[in-house]
């Protein structure tokens, strides 16, 4: 339908745009594969389904991963620098909703938390010259000279009547001390790195959410959310991760004191300025809450490897 126009507009322009008019189409409208529901655009916007057809010759399924691929590595290349230099800067810019020129958080943490146990596993050492004593069972030949000797002490636990855990766990704990005592010093050491390098992921995912929860009893009578502070969370151990990838190089050389020296000094510092990015506030009660944070931050990472060190016990 042609907009009003006044009897003088010339006759030839009415023409020319009552052409324009009908050339124009209306968008095509198909049904979504999904919920059939009528859709025109590249999305539903019914059920969000794309409605881009996945079947495609395998030179197109090619292309389209490679470009995937391209772009994240381009958005990534332009978070990492932000992250490391520029503390709570991605917090910030997330949580105020400029969110298209970064990596999303958790995809973040994940891509660098695979990268890291990728390059900084535990090694797996000699166990020729090596001894262990699992309670008072000798392993390996303690006669030979320059042997190590490793102890490993399980303990007892007390049977009461009645009281099925500490049954429970005392027979447990047998039946992993006969196992121990069974296998040879390279064999218990495989299985213990093994089990180290199975559990210390797992762990490190549960700490991010237990770290956001920390934030939001500090944070408890503000506006703050838990997903607010689960995003510092995630951004923050990526910086972590990340500063461990860079400085690994130096940690096999001499400057390995310096370097974790540096480390320890550059950690809080990174961690106070990126909550006084995100969260602001007075610098008195920012102090203490950082405080606070670094303190259970402590906590919390000796709980979790008290619970590595359980679980590499029964695992190994």
């Amino acid at each position: 339908m042609l907009p009003y126009r006044p009897r003088w507009y010339p006759a030839r322009q009415l023409v020319r745009e009552s052409h324009v008019a009908e050339d124009e189409q209306a968008p095509e409208t198909t049904a979504c594969r999904n919920c059939a529901e009528p859709t025109t655009g590249p999305f539903c916007a019914a059920c969000g389904q794309s409605t881009k057809d996945k079947r495609a010759p395998f030179v197109s399924m090619i292309a389209e991963l490679a470009q995937s691929f391209i772009a994240f590595d381009s958005v990534v290349l332009r978070s990492l620098p932000r992250l490391l230099f520029q503390p709570g800067r991605l917090t910030r810019e997330y949580l105020d909703g400029k969110r298209a020129s970064q990596v999303a958080p958790l995809r973040l943490y994940l891509f660098l938390s695979v990268l890291f146990f990728l390059f900084v596993s535990i090694p797996r050492p000699d166990a020729s010259n090596l001894v262990i004593m699992v309670d008072d069972v000798v392993i390996g030949d303690p006669g030979r000279e320059g042997v190590s000797t490793w102890r490993v002490q399980l303990g007892d636990v007390d049977m009461g009547e009645g009281n099925w855990f500490s049954n429970w766990l005392a027979g447990k704990l047998q039946e992993q001390r006969e196992r121990l005592q069974a296998m040879g010093p390279q064999e218990l050491v495989n299985n213990v790195v093994a089990a180290l390098n199975s559990a210390i992921p797992k762990a490190l995912i549960l700490f991010v959410p237990l770290l956001a929860l920390v934030l939001r009893v500090l944070y408890v009578l503000t506006p703050w959310i838990y997903f607010d502070h689960l995003i510092f969370a995630l951004h923050a151990q990526s910086a972590l991760f990340l500063s461990l990838l860079v400085l690994t190089p130096l940690f096999r050389t001499p400057l390995l004191v310096p370097t974790l020296l540096t480390l320890g000094v550059a950690a809080p510092v990174y961690g106070y300025l990126a909550m006084r990015r995100v969260y602001g506030g007075g610098r008195a009660w920012l102090l203490f809450r950082f405080v606070a944070f670094a303190a259970c931050w402590v906590v919390l990472l000796l709980v979790i490897a008290t619970g590595v060190a359980v679980y590499v016990t029964f695992a190994a």
